[in-house]
């Protein structure tokens, strides 16, 4: 099992998701995954195919007289490592102190980026995508980020400031809190700030962190920006 792309495959909130599906239904087709999570069957495939090459799922192809399809089931190796989320945490902590123990500081901040990056890349694509409104500026952002993306992944934003061109919020809960108090120079200074430099690279908008929990403050706090030109932008 490689080390890298096991850290790849775990990067995304869908790949736990697909782990917690095939634990409790064992073999699936990846159509099947896809409406089950509600995602694009191509968004699946592509994250089935991460975590086929990290080692955690396989697969098998199933013919019948009319059709053929792929059957995507736990390996062996998902199954020794006990998902599901029991331990998520234990094992996160192991890959990144792995990475370090192979590839150094450097190298795992390198990896760490790249992870974070296309995490906020996929986000900032995913909300382009179901965006009711053909103008993306601090409304909508608040509306579809802030307090539908973010709330649903369990961070409790709250709103502190919006207004022309600015968006100010804060979150009482960091979903990689417990590694962020033992290691906040990577989980916080590279991996989650490469993440709102994906989104913000999909966005077209500039984050910056004025707080983090990970340091010590209470909550984080992130002010969004956009240039005059940006905030009446239209999607491409």
């Amino acid at each position: 099992m490689s080390e890298i792309a096991l850290a790849k495959a775990l990067s995304s909130n869908l790949s736990w998701k697909i782990l917690d599906l095939l634990m409790h239904e064992s073999m699936q087709e990846d159509k099947t995954i896809a409406k089950s999570l509600g995602v694009p069957l191509r968004i699946a495939r592509g994250q089935l195919a991460r975590l086929v090459e990290a080692g955690l799922v396989a697969v098998r192809e199933k013919t019948s007289s009319r059709s053929k399809a792929n059957l995507y089931y736990l390996s062996g190796e998902a199954k020794f490592l006990q998902y599901p989320p029991r331990g998520y945490q234990h094992l996160s902590e192991a890959l990144i102190t792995n990475l370090v123990e192979s590839l150094g500081q450097n190298g795992a901040r390198m990896i760490l980026k790249d992870i974070g990056t296309r995490i906020g890349e996929d986000i900032g694509r995913n909300l382009i995508s179901i965006a009711s409104s053909t103008v993306w500026d601090p409304q909508v952002y608040a509306d579809l980020y802030v307090n539908r993306f973010l709330r649903q992944m369990g961070t409790y934003p709250a709103l502190r400031n919006i207004e022309e061109g600015k968006l100010v919020y804060e979150q009482s809960n960091c979903l990689f809190q417990e590694l962020a108090d033992k290691m906040p120079g990577l989980i916080c200074d590279i991996l989650d700030e490469a993440v709102h430099e994906g989104v913000d690279k999909a966005l077209g908008v500039t984050t910056s962190r004025s707080a983090c929990k990970g340091h010590g403050d209470p909550s984080c706090v992130f002010c969004v920006t956009w240039q005059k030109e940006q905030s009446g932008k239209k999607n491409s």
